[in-house]
């Protein structure tokens, strides 16, 4: 998978994963809390309207014990204003009764019209119930999908007789209907059959207990979530109205309640999409700030590969991508050095080994000759030792072509480095008018060389040298010691060179207007190889100091 995907999965992952995590927490921790909460908040509505409901069912009593008081002050005869001003004041009384003791009617008032009394057999209830508490309140009737009402009866005093109440309960329906019961709540007054006897329904007609949730026949259930008689979730809850045995069931539907945790999954579900695209933007910026840059390293790697060398990488970032790019600017140069080295050394090794047996062949050629040739005047002479001194230095250059181009192991022991410097100047040939001077240490210690090639590489410096100062001029060996190493030391009064070509060094086959430069990597790869260095020092017209530094551990 290519780097720009991989950066768009990442971010999603990274900015959906915990985020829908937490969204789920969240949404679950908000739904168990506002399911409290509607708990709460459905038996605190419940409750208030039970109250309300107890409160309109006493104000009855204390309207009806209001109206004895009056018919009792007023004497035996009951004044019919009386009667219908406590009708008046109280809209749940539809009917006003004054009896005898006996059970005569007295004096009526009615509301809609005149209504049975009160039966023998209600009497009888009546009386013992206000023996007992003093006032009667009969059971529920009519509540079966009918006009749900009771009978109340209150003693007048002992000459005087009863005073009973027709309440009708549906009329209770506008005290729940009053009632702020919230977004779409409703309220049901129950009796102890569970038939409805009022509703803050008004459009609906009031059901009996077949139609009613089961939760409701449950003595158990207090509060909670069901189905409605209406098919719809609701959250519910009810309260008591202990002196009648009568509950209220309030309720409110599932949506409503949940109102808040619908809006919040909404919100979540905005957020996390909302996260996914600022991933994805988030993703292709950085594939474009970061997946760039490594195709152009990718390219220039591929050029290195196939030999191009100056397509140097301009990443202008202070991060590791732009550390990669410097480092890569920084390789460039080396790695050209290392592949023009190594293809210098294969090069060097084939020509080399093509040329060491005919230049072999040449020479034992030669020296079968010369014996044969008697008399050989000045000019054949002349010629013979040309011959020789070219085959000499087609062998030191095929010697020094193997030096750069062979990696075998070096063969150390240790050797006096003045003897090996006295050897090389032994073979040295010095041109009239050059003058060489020697100085070697008198108590340099020996180092561990291989000491075929480091006479390969001190031949070369003190060839450059002489070389350098042309047919005048001094070149100047010494040796010494210094920093726990022995120092070889060439200078010579020859021209010198600028300090740009001194950084150059090494780059290039050669210093000099001719010549094959080969000499200056024989030098730097014996150098190399010792674990020891090459320190130059030069300048135009002051000539050129060349130290080679041989540790004695290399």
């Amino acid at each position: 998978m290519r780097l720009a995907p991989k950066f768009i999965l990442v971010s999603l992952g990274i900015a959906l994963l915990p985020l829908g995590w937490a969204g789920v927490q969240l949404t679950r921790s908000m739904d168990r809390s506002l399911r409290s909460a509607t708990e709460k908040l459905q038996q605190t509505l419940a409750q208030r309207a039970a109250d309300s409901l107890q409160r309109r069912m006493d104000n009855v009593v204390d309207l009806m014990t209001f109206a004895r008081g009056m018919i009792v002050f007023s004497g035996k005869k009951v004044p019919v204003s009386i009667l219908e001003t406590v009708m008046n004041n109280t809209p749940l009384v539809t009917n006003l009764w004054v009896y005898q003791l006996s059970g005569k009617e007295q004096a009526a008032v009615h509301r809609f019209g005149s209504a049975p009394g009160v039966g023998a057999k209600e009497w009888a209830k009546a009386k013992t119930a206000i023996g007992q508490r003093g006032f009667y309140l009969s059971p529920v009737t009519g509540g079966s999908g009918g006009s749900p009402h009771i009978l109340g009866v209150v003693p007048l005093n002992d000459e005087m007789g009863y005073l009973a109440a027709r309440v009708s309960l549906s009329m209770l329906g506008e005290t729940l209907r009053a009632l702020d019961l919230g977004v779409n709540g409703r309220a049901y007054l129950l009796d102890k059959k569970n038939e409805v006897l009022a509703s803050s329904l008004s459009d609906r007609v009031l059901l009996t207990r077949v139609g009613l949730p089961r939760v409701w026949s449950d003595p158990q259930w207090t509060q909670g979530d069901y189905v409605g008689f209406d098919g719809q979730r609701v959250f519910g809850a009810q309260a008591p109205l202990l002196e009648f045995g009568w509950r209220v069931i309030f309720e409110q539907p599932a949506a409503q309640a949940l109102n808040m945790v619908a809006q919040a999954r909404r919100g979540i579900l905005v957020t996390v999409v909302g996260a996914a695209g600022f991933a994805i933007v988030l993703a292709g910026i950085l594939s474009v700030w970061v997946v760039r840059p490594l195709r152009l390293f990718v390219n220039v790697v591929r050029k290195m590969k196939s030999g191009e060398f100056d397509s140097l990488i301009e990443v202008q970032s202070r991060d590791e991508v732009g550390d990669i790019a410097q480092a890569l600017r920084e390789a460039q140069p080396e790695l050209e050095k290392r592949v023009r080295d190594s293809l210098l050394g294969r090069m060097s090794r084939m020509i080399g080994h093509d040329l060491r047996t005919p230049v072999e062949a040449l020479r034992n050629s030669l020296d079968a000759i010369v014996p044969h040739v008697k008399g050989a005047d000045e000019t054949a002479v002349r010629h013979f030792k040309l011959s020789y001194s070219t085959l000499d230095w087609i062998s030191d250059y095929v010697e020094d072509m193997l030096t750069v181009g062979r990696d075998r192991a070096l063969a150390l022991r240790p050797v006096s480095l003045n003897d090996v410097v006295r050897h090389v100047l032994a073979r040295c040939s010095v041109v009239e008018g050059v003058q060489l001077v020697q100085a070697f240490a008198a108590d340099l210690p020996p180092v561990a060389l291989d000491e075929r090639e480091a006479k390969r590489a001190i031949a070369n410096v003190v060839k450059n040298a002489l070389e350098a100062v042309s047919v005048k001029g001094t070149v100047t060996v010494t040796t010494f010691g210094a920093d726990g190493a022995a120092v070889m030391r060439v200078k010579d009064t020859g021209p010198g060179f600028s300090e740009e070509k001194k950084r150059r060094l090494f780059d290039e086959f050669t210093t000099k207007e001719s010549g094959n430069g080969l000499g200056l990597l024989v030098i730097k790869r014996v150098m190399d190889k010792h674990k020891g260095r090459v320190a130059i020092e030069s300048a135009v017209g002051k000539g050129t100091t060349v130290d080679l530094i041989f540790p004695n551990q290399p």
